[in-house]
């Protein structure tokens, strides 16, 4: 179980099992499995909204308990709280399947998409600053 924060605070508890994923299915259409490594982890990443109505049907339960509607948790997610949710589904991903060898397979194609985005982040500060100094 992975812990993240929405924006207002509140504190959440992503975990991943069969009845998980079930619902995301049901509420989305979506299969969570194909984030890893599939279709759906571009789909993901360039839709938002897909992935807060995929985070919503993982956390629906607790936030119908809470009187949080799927609205009301979308308003809360923005910035820090979506890579931070990001990177918990991710990990609950990679700890959901069975076979100890395709978790760290899972696990190792996660840490490198993780670095090579800090390497495209870093060359493009340094572009940026390059192109500052240039028209100075």
């Amino acid at each position: 179980m992975k812990i993240w924060h929405d924006t207002t605070g509140r504190t959440w508890a992503t975990s991943i099992n069969v009845g998980t994923i079930k619902r995301v299915k049901r509420l989305t259409g979506k299969n969570i499995l194909d984030l890893a490594g599939g279709e759906l982890a571009t789909e993901v990443m360039s839709d938002p909204c897909l992935l807060c109505d995929i985070l919503y049907a993982i956390h629906q339960p607790e936030a119908e308990k809470q009187g949080i509607s799927d609205i009301q948790f979308g308003e809360s997610l923005a910035g820090d709280s979506i890579e931070e949710a990001t990177d918990a589904l991710m990990a609950e991903l990679v700890d959901f399947f069975p076979n100890s060898q395709r978790r760290e397979l899972l696990a190792s194609a996660m840490k490198q998409a993780k670095e090579q985005e800090a390497k495209a982040i870093e060359k493009a500060r340094n572009e940026l600053a390059k192109n500052a100094i240039q028209t100075a």
